[in-house]
């Protein structure tokens, strides 16, 4: 079996060091502000970058209007921030999420109780 030694430390200080180092990681994460995506205005380029679709994908979408676009000159152009908020309403339920709502929606509509006379 492996040891853990623990240079004299005893588990008591062990712990009190643990928990200094997470509180510590736990501020400085809640000091730093959220990284907000760029609104970057581009081409086809720009939405290969952000979606990882092929062109051809993105010429199909920008052609049946189901990807966020603006068309000026004969030239397509997308907004990082657009393409981001595209892809996030694409988002699906996890399937602990989709249990939850079940669970929810169960509790609210119990269908086939037995009645109790």
């Amino acid at each position: 079996m492996n040891q853990i030694l623990l240079s004299g430390m005893e588990l008591s200080e062990l712990l009190n060091s643990i928990r200094h180092i997470v509180q510590e990681a736990f501020f400085t994460f809640q000091s730093t502000p959220p990284v907000q995506p760029s609104n970057r205005m581009g081409g086809i380029g720009l939405a290969r970058e952000v979606t990882g679709l092929a062109t051809s994908t993105l010429y199909n979408l920008v052609a049946q209007n189901k990807i966020p676009h603006c068309k000026r000159g004969g030239k397509l152009f997308f907004m990082e921030e657009e393409l981001h908020q595209w892809i996030l309403a694409g988002r699906r339920k996890t399937t602990a999420e989709v249990a939850t709502d079940v669970d929810a929606f169960l509790c609210r509509h119990p269908k086939g109780k037995a009645k109790i006379s």
